[in-house]
């Protein structure tokens, strides 16, 4: 039998997803109360400017990307657009799923996330 690289990454994704993952919470907005879950934050902060002391401005963005695994969610439960996400190790910060990246292969969903005050 050949080497199915397609079930490799999804095995891959699943190990890493268990093994980092942590406890949160996703709240739609058609909803009042939460679902648990599990959720990985990826923190990214992005340099923009000064290109080699051309007199550019420097500045730098926050980029926060939420990684969800739809199939292990509640029966009912959905990630979409404005959906809120809390991390029970990050109390006090939400965080808003604004868009959803291009999936790359199985099991995981990607989305880049806003934050606002809990």
């Amino acid at each position: 039998m050949a080497f199915n690289f397609a079930d490799a990454k999804a095995q891959v994704r699943r190990a890493v997803h268990d093994t980092l993952g942590v406890p949160a919470h996703i709240k739609s907005t058609s909803v009042s109360t939460s679902a648990p879950i599990t959720a990985r934050l990826h923190e990214a902060t992005l340099l923009y400017g000064d290109l080699l002391d051309q007199g550019y401005a420097q500045t730098i963005e926050a980029v926060d990307r939420i990684v969800l695994v739809p199939s292990d969610f509640p029966v009912g439960v959905t990630a979409k657009r404005e959906s809120e996400i809390t991390f029970d190790h990050r109390p006090g910060i939400i965080f808003v799923l604004q868009t959803k990246d291009v999936s790359d292969g199985p099991l995981e969903e990607v989305w880049q996330a806003t934050r606002k005050a809990g």
